[in-house]
């Protein structure tokens, strides 16, 4: 009953299902077997992220890291915790290192895309932005998030264009429909 494998599968599958509570506590009690990979400290900070618990979900995200300094999930995890925190220089330093362990990854530069419009720094913001794009074209959150920039620099109809891309690859993206709007 105590397995670490079988309840982060639990976890999981609870959270493919929906059911976020149960899949925290299936992966808290995953996390505290001694021999729990990082892989486990980092799906529960995921989910703990999107739970809004950000205290806990960092503290795991930091555990994931600890036990394993090339985990790009760990990293990416705990990056986008310390974003939504607000802690952006804590952030960025964590999304810089998944960008220099997985340079060819599109999510990774996308998200450190937003740690620096963030931090206002929209020239970095942009660039990012775009190698994601370059990495994979089809990229819908990436084509959003830059017609959103572009949109916050007054290229309107460069914006438009981007936004319109963005809902042609995923028409179920509702910040896509937001940032049209805008």
């Amino acid at each position: 009953p105590e397995h670490p494998g079988a309840l982060q599968l639990l976890g999981l599958l609870a959270h493919g299902f929906g059911n976020r509570s149960v899949a925290i506590n299936y992966m808290r009690r995953a996390c505290a077997a001694p021999s729990a990979p990082a892989l486990f400290h980092s799906n529960l900070a995921e989910m703990l992220r999107q739970s809004g618990q950000l205290v806990e979900a960092e503290a795991a995200g930091r555990r994931a890291v600890a036990l394993d300094s090339r985990t790009t999930a760990g990293w990416s995890n705990l990056g986008i915790v310390l974003q939504e925190a607000g802690k952006l220089e804590e952030s960025l330093q964590c999304l810089t290192r998944v960008c220099q362990i997985a340079p060819d990854s599109p999510e990774a530069h996308n998200n450190l895309g937003n740690t620096y419009k963030r931090l206002g720094r929209l020239n970095e913001a942009r660039t990012e932005y775009e190698a994601a794009i370059r990495l994979n074209p089809s990229y819908a959150e990436a084509h959003s998030n830059l017609a959103n920039l572009l949109n916050d620099l007054g290229r309107h109809d460069e914006a438009l264009d981007m936004v319109r891309r963005a809902i042609e690859l995923n028409p179920r993206n509702a910040d896509a429909y937001l940032n049209a709007a805008a």
